[in-house]
């Protein structure tokens, strides 16, 4: 594996765990935020059940003990009913009932801590009255969720009644906070299974982002990889041209050659020469230098390739017989006048071509037009070398 593969791996392995730790955590929370928000509105709806329930029960009880001196005043009912509901497990899930007196003014209802008895008379001095729920911890520890319904003084009876009750206090009147009836509810366990269900939920979050992720990871380093296998098969080591197979596949596969064009063979002069003189080093130098010069001429739809060892060949598709003869020519004068220095040594070299125009949608496979450019390539050596067979194409 190279060490720019190597380096993409890498980090992509880091950012893919990284990313995927990161969406099992949102995910986690998210779900967590939700199925609490989602337990808490259930949990008050129920206890806006519960006193609803209540108001109905008073509301028959007082309808059916109208006039009755020995029945039970609606708020103490309503604190004696509360007591019945609450005998059970109070460490439950189920909703416990409390009705609270306002301090200092409670009939048999007192409140139930000093915070709520400070939260009430706050609401009583102000004459803002509102429901409101809030979470607080038992003195064992257990999660608790209160939810306080306020008692206003809204009919003339209540009124009535209280004042007869406590005669010696300070007279209701109508809008007055009266006490709350209270709702509260154990929610430790309930919030331990949110808790876990969302962690659950964000490990296979996690996870399945993780395995999608590595299967994208997987699936473009396969495609890198394999970009880098065909690159090896169909280009030259050296020069990075496309080799012999590749070229064949570019005409008799894909039928590039199909739209017509012209074929050059190019073969370096005397290349055996600057190999003998200095050395192999040099000559692929000079390999890579005839590549450069000859892109360096050529457009982005011409085919470059090397099928020997100083033997190469170009085709130009779509290209007229003068624009292609236009094109060798610039190429093979900016060889000759170049000078390739190597190791302190300035080597020069020329370069024969062979050359054949093809015309359009013809039938004939690669070989066919290579055998006659190789036949014209060497009519051009004999001829003097650094030149192009046919001189006009």
């Amino acid at each position: 594996m190279s060490r720019q593969l190597r380096r993409y791996t890498d980090l992509s392995l880091v950012l893919l765990v990284s990313c995927s730790i990161g969406i099992g955590i949102v995910t986690g929370l998210i779900v967590y935020q939700m199925r609490s928000a989602e337990h808490l509105s259930t949990s008050i709806g129920e206890a806006e059940t519960l006193l609803d329930l209540t108001n109905s029960f008073v509301s028959i009880y007082s309808s059916q003990h109208s006039g009755d001196r020995n029945a039970l005043v609606p708020a103490v009912f309503r604190a004696a009913a509360a007591r019945q509901f609450n005998s059970h497990d109070a460490r439950s899930e189920r909703p416990v009932a409390v009705m609270v007196g306002l301090a200092g003014r409670e009939i048999e209802t007192p409140p139930i801590d000093a915070a709520l008895a400070a939260r009430l008379d706050r609401m009583a001095n102000s004459g803002t009255f509102g429901q409101f729920s809030t979470e607080f911890d038992d003195d064992s520890g257990n999660r608790m969720l209160r939810t306080v319904f306020p008692t206003i003084a809204n009919q003339d009876s209540c009124i009535a009644c209280h004042n007869r009750l406590q005669p010696n206090g300070p007279a209701w009147s109508k809008g007055d906070l009266m006490g709350a009836y209270v709702v509260d509810r154990s929610i430790g366990k309930a919030r331990q299974w949110i808790f876990r269900f969302s962690l659950l939920v964000g490990l296979l979050a996690g996870v399945a982002s993780l395995l999608g992720g590595g299967l994208y990871f997987y699936s473009k380093r396969l495609e890198i990889q394999s970009a880098k296998l065909r690159a090896l098969a169909n280009t030259d080591s050296l020069t990075g041209c496309l080799n012999r197979r590749a070229l064949i596949d570019a005409f008799d596969v894909n039928g590039i050659h199909q739209q017509g064009g012209a074929l050059f063979v190019m073969d370096l002069d005397y290349f055996k020469r600057i190999n003998d003189e200095y050395g192999h080093d040099a000559g692929d130098h000079v390999l890579k230098h005839f590549t450069k010069m000859v892109r360096s001429q050529l457009r982005d739809i011409d085919l470059l390739a090397r099928i020997g060892g100083e033997e190469f060949v170009v085709f130009l598709p779509d290209t007229s017989r003068s624009e292609a003869y236009l094109i060798a020519e610039r190429t093979s004068d900016a060889i000759r006048d170049a000078e390739v220095e190597f190791n302190g040594v300035i080597v020069r070299y020329t370069v024969s071509m062979g050359a054949v125009l093809i015309p359009q949608n013809t039938d004939r496979s690669l070989s066919t037009w290579l055998s006659v450019a190789d036949r014209f390539l060497y009519r051009a050596k004999d001829l003097g070398r650094n030149q192009i067979f046919p001189s006009a194409i």
